[in-house]
């Protein structure tokens, strides 16, 4: 060991061995020779891969009823959609979806006030298990009447369209 002007040791010096030099010729040769045979192999090979997707389809048919009406601006601090508004019993009108065949009940429940100070529902109706779609009839009966039916097209395989219904009570 050396000790400097300072007095500090100085690190041993490592050895200046040379290393070996390994050649890789044999490697690349062997890549070389293999490669046509790998993909001769995957290309003649009878492995194909194949991957299928399917889409859930939903049997229900979506119904979205927008119910508008002067009070609910007036009395927007209230739950209006719910029926604590002048209209009441609002949340227990129901609508009705249908064909000649079959027809289903569906009350409006909890609504959402949207901005435009008029109640939103969303609601949805299980048609019968053989139905393939078409036309249905649609209605409401609310508090203050019954609406007239809607002839409506809910398309023609699950999933089905949607169905939107309005109504403007004043």
């Amino acid at each position: 060991m050396k000790i400097d002007e300072n007095g500090v040791d100085k690190p041993a010096a490592e050895s200046d061995n040379p290393k070996e030099k390994v050649s890789l010729a044999p490697v690349a040769l062997l890549a070389v020779l293999l490669a046509p045979i790998v993909a001769l192999g995957s290309f003649f090979s009878g492995a194909q891969t194949s991957t299928e997707f399917t889409i859930d389809q939903e049997s229900e048919i979506k119904v979205f009823v927008l119910i508008k009406a002067a009070e609910f601006l007036r009395f927007s601090e209230k739950n209006v959609c719910d029926g604590s508004g002048q209209i009441a019993g609002l949340w227990r009108s129901e609508i009705r979806i249908g064909t000649d065949t079959w027809i289903r009940k569906v009350s409006l429940g909890q609504g959402t006030l949207n901005s435009d100070g008029a109640c939103e529902y969303r609601l949805k109706v299980t048609p019968p298990s053989d139905f393939e779609g078409g036309d249905v009839t649609a209605s409401a009966i609310l508090p203050i009447g019954e609406a007239e039916d809607l002839v409506l097209d809910s398309g023609t395989k699950p999933s089905f369209k949607q169905i939107d219904l309005t109504y403007n009570l004043g």
